[in-house]
């Protein structure tokens, strides 16, 4: 009896195993069946359908797209979805158009009669897709893109907006092709790594591993995988550091600009996410690793490689105490030096050089404020040196020693000052500095500049102009500068 009673068991066992097998290999649609009904889907979108069944089916069509993207990385379907193709006549991009045209209509009368905060996603979403088809430049396709990131973040963090976040997505992933921007293997990757920390905070892991997968460049790929790090909540050590540092050096050229950006991003994730004291060396190699790197220069890449330092500069400055393993002296030197290992054309170094002193002598505000207005006026170094004067030389003594009393320092005060000083003897900031000295009535100090560094320049007329219209230098008091010209000028 308890024999055939567990033979019996045995049995249902072996039915129960036999059908969790075979529906476990069933359960999951291939990409190929999932593709199947969502053009089913599409076809069955007609006219007469209300606005909130056009809603859902379009819905469900994103769903099974974003489940084939989601588990078949790899497959042929999978990578035509990620690159916008066509598939035989189903266009995932007009249906991704014609799907946000039908929501924008339906929230814009909904959101009228009841506002609420997933509004603002869906206002994003709308602007971002208008800004991709009208992006005409790198910049632009930035913005457009920074509304979908937002439209994101927006449908993530709001219950009822989760349905939207793969429709974002897919607009976000698509925006590149949609614009009138030429786009290239760069470019692409840039915008495909910012999605990356998105998918990873949303605890998508498996989107952002296919998205690496789908890169081409070596350095997103490589800071993808820091990013994998950043958000596991483990901190960074040594051995990490060393372990990525000899990938690098065994999967990229030498001197490329993919290995220069990568050990360079690295010693920024060290410093700003681990926990290790950093020392001097460390703050001084973290941008001299591969300081010969090659590349044909490029107004957008010279500007990420200038934020990317910009960034460093300010993480090491923001290093806690008890991480910091170098001086006050040691950090006024290497701060402003990075801008020399920007190898980009127009004046990225000089912004990067200028972001760095105002970061150690002003402090972290006045960095930040530099560098938002630097880049209005990036191609105008005259401008950039005038409105970093602007910020430096704030009271009398400083214009006093702007002028010359940096000649009298010695030793280590001189030192410390050396970048600053390099700066002030720069025959384009010689005109701020004097409209300095003028604004603040001195006198002495200012003509000396405009007769010995100004005269016979393209700037003396308008040194002469205003120091005579300036009101804080009064003609009918009787200077004594030993300077005849100083008497003529003023009478």
């Amino acid at each position: 009896m308890e024999k055939s009673m567990t033979k019996r068991l045995f049995v249902r066992v072996a039915y129960i195993l036999i059908a969790i097998f075979i529906f476990s290999g069933t359960s999951h649609a291939d990409p190929g069946k999932l593709m199947a009904e969502a053009l089913k889907l599409n076809q069955s979108i007609s006219g007469d359908l209300t606005i909130k069944d056009k809603l859902e089916r379009y819905k469900n069509i994103s769903s099974k797209l974003d489940e084939i993207v989601e588990r078949y990385p790899g497959s042929e379907i999978s990578i035509k979805l990620l690159s916008n193709q066509s598939i035989g006549n189903f266009n995932p991009a007009k249906i991704q158009n014609d799907y946000i045209s039908l929501l924008s209509e339906y929230y814009d009368t909904v959101c009228e009669a009841s506002p609420c905060y997933n509004c603002l996603g869906f206002v994003s979403l709308k602007n971002g897709i208008i800004g991709c088809a009208e992006a005409n430049n790198f910049n632009s396709l930035k913005a457009a893109h920074k509304n979908l990131s937002n439209s994101i973040k927006i449908f993530s963090s709001q219950e009822k907006g989760k349905n939207y976040i793969d429709l974002a997505t897919m607009a976000y992933r698509s925006c590149v092709s949609k614009s009138n921007v030429k786009s290239n293997d760069w470019m692409d990757d840039y915008f495909s790594s910012e999605l990356i920390d998105i998918y990873l905070k949303n605890g998508e892991k498996i989107k952002a591993r296919a998205l690496i997968e789908s890169m081409s460049n070596p350095y997103f790929k490589f800071s993808g995988a820091l990013s994998f790090k950043k958000y596991s909540q483990e901190t960074p050590d040594r051995k990490y550091v060393e372990r990525l540092l000899k990938y690098a050096d065994k999967k990229m050229d030498k001197d490329s600009l993919d290995k220069f950006l990568s050990e360079f991003t690295l010693m920024n994730f060290f410093i700003k996410h681990g926990s290790e004291k950093i020392s001097f060396n460390d703050f001084r190699n973290a941008y001299g690793l591969t300081y010969n790197y090659k590349y044909k220069a490029d107004d957008d890449i010279d500007k990420f490689i200038a934020e990317l330092m910009m960034d460093y500069q300010i993480n090491a400055y923001m290093l806690p105490k008890d991480r910091k393993g170098f001086n006050k002296f040691q950090q006024s030197q290497i701060l402003p030096q990075v801008g020399k290992y920007h190898k980009g054309h127009r004046n990225w170094g000089t912004i990067i050089q200028l972001h760095g002193i105002l970061l150690d002598r002003n402090g972290i505000e006045d960095a930040k404020k530099f560098r938002t207005l630097s880049l209005k006026i990036k191609d105008d170094e005259e401008a950039l040196l005038d409105l970093f004067v602007s910020m430096t030389i704030t009271t009398k003594d400083k214009a006093i020693w702007a002028e010359s009393g940096w000649k009298a320092d010695e030793g280590l005060v001189a030192m410390s000052n050396s970048a600053f000083v390099e700066i002030l003897k720069n025959p384009k900031a010689k005109y701020s500095i004097f409209k300095k000295l003028v604004d603040f009535g001195l006198v002495c100090e200012s003509t000396k500049i405009l007769f010995q560094d100004l005269k016979g320049k393209k700037k003396y007329q308008d040194a002469v102009k205003y120091i005579i219209e300036s009101p804080n230098i009064d003609p009918n008091i009787k200077y004594t500068c030993g300077d005849e010209d100083l008497e003529l000028l003023l009478n």
